[in-house]
């Protein structure tokens, strides 16, 4: 299973290249058929390997996981055929972490506006990470300008956040 490892480890690195490079998808896509796309068929051929050449029994649990990604081999390799494929499903299991810990956590609520408020306050913190804007950062710069955020909300985003921040490093550099 170290050699599976090891092809992932490549793979992820080449996506991480893409994005510290700021690759658009199209280019991401080329980038990963042109880098990628040789390791996704190493990993085919030793898959085929273990099962076809009988050294992994079909019924066993690894043969079962061998299996269960050959059947899923067309999604699994969907970032070297479609432009903004993940390779990985993890943000969206991150978010369905996020609903079942948010179902336990609303067993405490007193009454229905605490609710509310922690419903809008989930919200801003969630949508601040997934800019890579700190949430405290970010709430504290809101709850100082709050005036100013009453009059023009828009201008109020976390990505707006993140353009204020960019252009207040520019103008003490």
């Amino acid at each position: 299973m170290s050699f599976v490892r090891e092809i992932y480890k490549k793979i992820y690195k080449h996506d991480a290249y893409c994005k510290n490079q700021d690759l658009d998808d199209d280019q991401r896509l080329s980038f990963h058929q042109e880098h990628s796309g040789l390791l996704m068929e190493k990993l085919r051929e030793w898959l085929i390997e273990k099962i076809g050449g009988k050294t992994v029994e079909p019924n066993s649990s690894l043969g079962e996981a061998i299996n269960y990604i050959a059947n899923q081999w067309p999604r699994l390799t969907a970032f070297l055929q479609y432009p903004g494929v993940p390779l990985d499903s993890n943000l969206v299991e991150q978010i369905i972490k996020l609903i079942i810990r948010y179902r336990n956590n609303s067993r405490v609520y007193k009454t229905q506006n605490g609710a509310d408020v922690a419903d809008r306050l989930r919200s801003i913190i969630y949508t601040a990470i997934l800019h890579s804007v700190n949430p405290v950062d970010y709430l504290t710069w809101c709850l100082i300008n709050k005036e100013d955020l009453k009059t023009d909300p828009v201008n109020f985003t976390p990505w707006a956040y993140k353009e204020y921040l960019n252009a207040q490093q520019q103008k003490t550099a």
